[in-house]
Protein backbone atom coordinates (compact mmCIF):
# COMPACT_ATOMS: atom_id res chain seq x y z
CA UNK A 1 0.00 0.00 0.00
CA UNK A 2 1.41 3.37 -1.00
CA UNK A 3 0.02 6.58 0.39
CA UNK A 4 0.93 10.23 0.10
CA UNK A 5 1.07 12.84 2.86
CA UNK A 6 -2.24 14.51 3.63
CA UNK A 7 -2.67 17.96 2.09
CA UNK A 8 -5.55 20.39 1.73
CA UNK A 9 -5.64 19.56 -1.96
CA UNK A 10 -6.65 16.02 -1.04
CA UNK A 11 -10.13 17.19 0.01
CA UNK A 12 -12.65 15.92 -2.55
CA UNK A 13 -15.12 18.34 -4.09
CA UNK A 14 -17.97 16.01 -3.30
CA UNK A 15 -18.12 13.18 -0.75
CA UNK A 16 -17.32 9.75 -2.16
CA UNK A 17 -20.04 7.13 -2.10
CA UNK A 18 -19.84 4.78 0.87
CA UNK A 19 -19.94 1.10 -0.15
CA UNK A 20 -22.66 -1.14 1.29
CA UNK A 21 -22.15 -2.34 4.85
CA UNK A 22 -21.75 -5.83 6.26
CA UNK A 23 -24.15 -7.35 8.75
CA UNK A 24 -23.76 -6.12 12.32
CA UNK A 25 -21.07 -7.77 14.45
CA UNK A 26 -20.42 -7.75 18.19
CA UNK A 27 -16.67 -7.09 17.79
CA UNK A 28 -14.51 -5.21 15.32
CA UNK A 29 -12.40 -8.36 14.85
CA UNK A 30 -15.49 -10.22 13.64
CA UNK A 31 -16.26 -7.43 11.17
CA UNK A 32 -12.65 -7.52 9.96
CA UNK A 33 -12.82 -11.28 9.54
CA UNK A 34 -15.96 -10.84 7.43
CA UNK A 35 -14.13 -8.32 5.22
CA UNK A 36 -11.12 -10.65 4.93
CA UNK A 37 -13.36 -13.52 3.84
CA UNK A 38 -15.21 -11.22 1.42
CA UNK A 39 -11.88 -10.39 -0.25
CA UNK A 40 -11.13 -14.11 -0.35
CA UNK A 41 -9.05 -15.12 -3.36
CA UNK A 42 -9.36 -11.77 -5.13
CA UNK A 43 -5.64 -11.08 -4.92
CA UNK A 44 -4.95 -9.32 -8.20
CA UNK A 45 -5.33 -5.84 -6.68
CA UNK A 46 -5.42 -4.20 -3.26
CA UNK A 47 -8.88 -4.10 -1.68
CA UNK A 48 -9.89 -2.10 1.33
CA UNK A 49 -12.47 -0.34 3.42
CA UNK A 50 -13.23 0.73 6.95
CA UNK A 51 -14.94 -0.66 10.01
CA UNK A 52 -17.59 1.59 11.52
CA UNK A 53 -19.39 1.52 14.85
CA UNK A 54 -22.96 2.45 15.69
CA UNK A 55 -25.12 1.47 18.65
CA UNK A 56 -22.56 -0.93 20.08
CA UNK A 57 -22.27 -2.91 16.84
CA UNK A 58 -19.56 -2.98 14.18
CA UNK A 59 -19.96 -2.87 10.42
CA UNK A 60 -17.37 -3.35 7.67
CA UNK A 61 -17.79 -1.62 4.36
CA UNK A 62 -17.80 -4.06 1.48
CA UNK A 63 -14.24 -4.29 0.13
CA UNK A 64 -13.63 -2.25 -3.00
CA UNK A 65 -10.62 -2.57 -5.35
CA UNK A 66 -8.00 0.04 -6.11
CA UNK A 67 -4.67 -0.63 -7.83
CA UNK A 68 -2.08 -3.40 -7.79
CA UNK A 69 0.00 -2.06 -4.91
CA UNK A 70 -2.09 0.86 -3.70
CA UNK A 71 -5.27 1.28 -1.72
CA UNK A 72 -6.41 4.86 -1.19
CA UNK A 73 -9.06 5.27 1.50
CA UNK A 74 -10.15 8.53 -0.11
CA UNK A 75 -12.09 6.28 -2.49
CA UNK A 76 -14.72 5.81 0.23
CA UNK A 77 -14.10 8.46 2.90
CA UNK A 78 -14.58 12.21 2.76
CA UNK A 79 -12.07 14.63 4.27
CA UNK A 80 -12.46 17.92 6.09
CA UNK A 81 -10.83 21.22 5.15
CA UNK A 82 -7.64 20.19 6.97
CA UNK A 83 -7.37 16.89 5.12
CA UNK A 84 -8.58 14.64 7.94
CA UNK A 85 -10.83 11.67 7.20
CA UNK A 86 -14.48 12.00 8.22
CA UNK A 87 -16.71 9.17 9.42
CA UNK A 88 -20.14 8.89 7.77
CA UNK A 89 -23.05 10.47 9.61
CA UNK A 90 -24.33 8.49 12.60
CA UNK A 91 -21.22 6.28 12.71
CA UNK A 92 -17.88 6.45 14.49
CA UNK A 93 -14.70 5.11 12.91
CA UNK A 94 -13.21 1.98 14.42
CA UNK A 95 -10.58 0.79 11.95
CA UNK A 96 -9.11 0.85 8.48
CA UNK A 97 -8.54 -2.37 6.57
CA UNK A 98 -6.82 -3.28 3.32
CA UNK A 99 -5.32 -6.27 1.55
CA UNK A 100 -2.19 -7.18 -0.35
CA UNK A 101 -2.19 -8.98 -3.71
CA UNK A 102 -0.48 -12.34 -4.16
CA UNK A 103 3.00 -11.16 -5.10
CA UNK A 104 5.22 -14.08 -4.08
CA UNK A 105 6.81 -14.46 -7.53
CA UNK A 106 7.53 -10.74 -7.83
CA UNK A 107 8.98 -10.60 -4.31
CA UNK A 108 11.23 -13.58 -5.03
CA UNK A 109 12.48 -11.96 -8.24
CA UNK A 110 13.34 -8.74 -6.37
CA UNK A 111 14.86 -10.56 -3.39
CA UNK A 112 16.30 -13.84 -4.73
CA UNK A 113 18.09 -14.52 -1.43
CA UNK A 114 14.76 -14.74 0.47
CA UNK A 115 13.70 -18.16 1.69
CA UNK A 116 10.17 -19.35 0.96
CA UNK A 117 9.11 -18.45 4.52
CA UNK A 118 10.63 -14.99 4.21
CA UNK A 119 8.76 -14.37 0.95
CA UNK A 120 5.52 -15.46 2.59
CA UNK A 121 6.03 -13.24 5.64
CA UNK A 122 7.01 -10.26 3.46
CA UNK A 123 3.84 -10.66 1.39
CA UNK A 124 1.69 -11.08 4.48
CA UNK A 125 2.80 -8.12 6.56
CA UNK A 126 2.27 -4.37 6.62
CA UNK A 127 4.51 -2.45 4.23
CA UNK A 128 6.41 0.62 5.39
CA UNK A 129 3.77 2.75 3.66
CA UNK A 130 0.99 0.87 5.48
CA UNK A 131 2.63 1.54 8.83
CA UNK A 132 3.21 5.22 8.12
CA UNK A 133 -0.44 5.54 7.04
CA UNK A 134 -1.59 4.03 10.36
CA UNK A 135 0.56 6.40 12.41
CA UNK A 136 -0.52 9.44 10.40
CA UNK A 137 -4.25 8.72 10.61
CA UNK A 138 -4.59 7.43 14.17
CA UNK A 139 -6.86 10.36 15.10
CA UNK A 140 -9.50 8.92 12.78
CA UNK A 141 -9.03 5.24 13.68
CA UNK A 142 -6.29 3.73 15.81
CA UNK A 143 -6.76 0.20 14.46
CA UNK A 144 -5.69 -0.99 11.01
CA UNK A 145 -6.40 -4.54 9.84
CA UNK A 146 -4.27 -6.23 7.20
CA UNK A 147 -5.60 -9.03 4.97
CA UNK A 148 -2.81 -11.18 3.54
CA UNK A 149 -3.07 -13.41 0.47
CA UNK A 150 -2.20 -16.57 2.43
CA UNK A 151 -5.23 -16.32 4.73
CA UNK A 152 -3.50 -14.06 7.23
CA UNK A 153 -5.38 -11.36 9.14
CA UNK A 154 -3.41 -8.96 11.33
CA UNK A 155 -4.44 -6.02 13.48
CA UNK A 156 -2.25 -3.09 14.46
CA UNK A 157 -3.43 -0.59 17.07
CA UNK A 158 -1.57 2.70 17.01
CA UNK A 159 -0.32 3.91 20.40
CA UNK A 160 0.97 7.40 19.66
CA UNK A 161 3.96 6.49 21.85
CA UNK A 162 7.45 7.89 21.59
CA UNK A 163 8.56 4.53 20.16
CA UNK A 164 5.92 4.75 17.43
CA UNK A 165 6.86 8.35 16.62
CA UNK A 166 10.50 7.34 16.34
CA UNK A 167 9.57 4.50 13.99
CA UNK A 168 7.49 6.92 11.94
CA UNK A 169 10.49 9.21 11.56
CA UNK A 170 12.59 6.25 10.46
CA UNK A 171 10.00 5.25 7.86
CA UNK A 172 10.22 8.78 6.47
CA UNK A 173 13.98 8.41 6.01
CA UNK A 174 15.19 9.56 9.41
CA UNK A 175 17.63 7.76 11.71
CA UNK A 176 16.51 4.63 13.51
CA UNK A 177 17.32 1.13 14.58
CA UNK A 178 18.40 -1.25 11.84
CA UNK A 179 19.10 -4.95 11.87
CA UNK A 180 19.93 -7.78 9.50
CA UNK A 181 17.40 -9.90 11.38
CA UNK A 182 14.51 -10.54 9.00
CA UNK A 183 12.05 -10.42 11.90
CA UNK A 184 13.20 -6.94 12.92
CA UNK A 185 10.39 -4.97 11.19
CA UNK A 186 7.81 -7.21 12.86
CA UNK A 187 9.40 -6.68 16.27
CA UNK A 188 9.64 -2.94 15.67
CA UNK A 189 5.94 -2.62 14.89
CA UNK A 190 4.98 -4.82 17.84
CA UNK A 191 7.03 -2.57 20.13
CA UNK A 192 5.51 0.62 18.67
CA UNK A 193 1.89 -0.27 19.41
CA UNK A 194 -0.24 -3.41 19.64
CA UNK A 195 0.22 -6.07 16.97
CA UNK A 196 -2.32 -8.87 16.98
CA UNK A 197 -2.63 -12.01 14.86
CA UNK A 198 -6.34 -12.53 14.24
CA UNK A 199 -5.93 -15.32 11.68
CA UNK A 200 -2.48 -16.91 11.57
CA UNK A 201 -0.55 -18.85 8.93
CA UNK A 202 1.90 -21.57 10.07
CA UNK A 203 4.75 -19.30 8.96
CA UNK A 204 4.16 -17.30 12.13
CA UNK A 205 5.33 -20.35 14.09
CA UNK A 206 8.60 -20.21 12.14
CA UNK A 207 9.01 -16.63 13.36
CA UNK A 208 7.87 -17.43 16.89
CA UNK A 209 8.17 -14.51 19.26
CA UNK A 210 8.23 -11.85 16.55
CA UNK A 211 4.62 -10.93 17.30
CA UNK A 212 3.89 -11.17 21.03
CA UNK A 213 0.11 -10.91 20.80
CA UNK A 214 -2.33 -13.44 19.40
CA UNK A 215 -5.98 -12.49 19.63
CA UNK A 216 -8.27 -14.85 21.47
CA UNK A 217 -10.46 -15.02 18.38
CA UNK A 218 -7.55 -15.97 16.13
CA UNK A 219 -7.31 -19.43 14.65
CA UNK A 220 -4.10 -21.31 13.99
Amino acid sequence: MHTTPTTLADSPRRPPELPPLSPAFITADDAARWAHEAIGQRRDLEYGGVILKRGGRYYATHPIPDRRNIFDHKRLLAKDSEGNFLAPNDYSAEAFYHSHPADAAQIKSHFPHFTADQVLLFNNFYSSEDQAFSFRNRAFAKAHYFSGPDDVLLKYVSSGSAVEKKLGQQLRGGPGDTSSDFEHPVRQLAAAGELWVVIAHPVWAVFAGACPRTGASGRQ
